[in-house]
């Protein structure tokens, strides 16, 4: 069985629970139930610096620098932003949770 081990930073925190109230519409107290899950975990400082990487949203280059920072092999994410860096300039594999899923799974691209 492989073995995993979560990245987590402060700017990844807040992205999320931005993406979970505006795009998901999460209620604010299972917002707070899923942030508190986050103290299990270390949590990467915010980087001194965001990725030098192009993005239209400037605000991902701090989420690839914090995933970076954390020696992340790879992102999973839904950003469509990020997703589309995964082949050009990216220093590691962005996927989709799908992706990432079928990676573990073991399942073959379709």
């Amino acid at each position: 069985m492989a073995k995993h081990e979560l990245v987590i930073g402060a700017v990844i925190l807040e992205e999320l629970e931005r993406a979970l109230r505006t795009k998901v519409g999460l209620a604010s107290d299972r917002i707070a139930e899923v942030l508190m899950l986050s103290n299990r975990f270390d949590m990467v400082p915010k980087p001194a610096h965001p990725s030098a990487i192009p993005l239209r949203d400037t605000s991902d280059r701090w989420i690839i620098a914090t995933a970076l920072a954390g020696l992340a092999t790879v992102l999973v994410t839904g950003d469509r932003d990020l997703i589309e860096v995964q082949d050009a300039a990216a220093p590691l594999s962005i996927l989709t949770p799908r992706e990432f899923w079928d990676l573990l799974r073991g399942a073959p691209e379709v």
